[in-house]
């Protein structure tokens, strides 16, 4: 099996998070009204520290 080159050298949690579609999670984000009171850290930004923060917990915790 050949090696892939799309994610050539990056850790895997940034591999997931460049597959988050950013226009969609910052929609749904506005819809909701979670964006409301933040002017830098949109909805895209606050689903990233959650994958990072809940990967960390869980590989903490094992």
């Amino acid at each position: 099996m050949g090696k892939g080159t799309n994610f050539s050298g990056q850790p895997v949690l940034s591999q997931l998070i460049k597959l988050m579609d950013r226009s969609k999670i910052n929609t749904l984000a506005s819809k909701s009204g979670a964006n409301y009171y933040t002017k830098h850290f949109d909805g895209y930004l606050k689903a990233a520290f959650g994958w990072l923060f809940f990967s960390y917990i869980f590989l903490k915790s094992r």
